[in-house]
């Protein structure tokens, strides 16, 4: 394995190498990117990073159609059920997210991205929207479905890491 992390297979040739450290090197700088552009929105608002990761997931849910429990937040940002609860308080008075209860089970609580929240993220990040819309309209359609495939597959193989390293973690 080299400095930017590619793996160097004997009989690779040095073309499809070179190739490769040259995504690596570019997928590492859109993460160092993406976190700054993260941590500014974050200081401009006032939050830590576990807000920030918490108000994602949230949000992530929301938009996938399956808002999150209190629980199901804790699992995801890896808090304790008190810690959750604190982070939840301190949100929601906050005005980031809100409490609903469920429609058919009152009992059960989901969580929600307010609405003014919400704004405040769509003019900051609507920006970054607009370039990548103007930079994916470069490419052809087939092109595109190789960028998704291949960005949801490092989404996968990075959530996969992750996780195999708080097992680790745990023992």
């Amino acid at each position: 394995m080299d400095e930017s992390g590619v793996a160097d297979p004997v009989g690779e040739e040095s073309g499809e190498r070179d190739q490769l450290r040259r995504i690596t090197r570019a997928h590492q700088r859109l993460h160092a990117a993406t976190e700054q552009v993260s941590s500014a929105f974050a200081t401009l608002q006032g939050l830590h990073q576990i807000d920030l990761e918490a108000l994602l997931a949230v949000m992530n849910a929301e938009q996938a159609g399956s808002p999150l429990t209190p629980g199901q937040l804790g699992a995801a940002v890896r808090l304790s059920s008190a810690a959750t609860t604190g982070l939840i308080d301190r949100l929601e008075r906050a005005g980031h997210l809100e409490r609903r209860r469920d429609d058919t089970d009152r009992r059960r609580v989901h969580l929600h991205y307010a609405d003014a929240s919400m704004r405040v993220a769509e003019q900051f990040f609507g920006p970054l929207g607009r370039i990548s819309s103007e930079l994916l309209a470069r490419y052809t359609p087939e092109e595109r479905e190789l960028i998704t495939g291949y960005l949801d597959a490092a989404a996968d193989g990075m959530a996969a890491h992750a996780h195999a390293l708080q097992e680790h973690g745990d023992d």
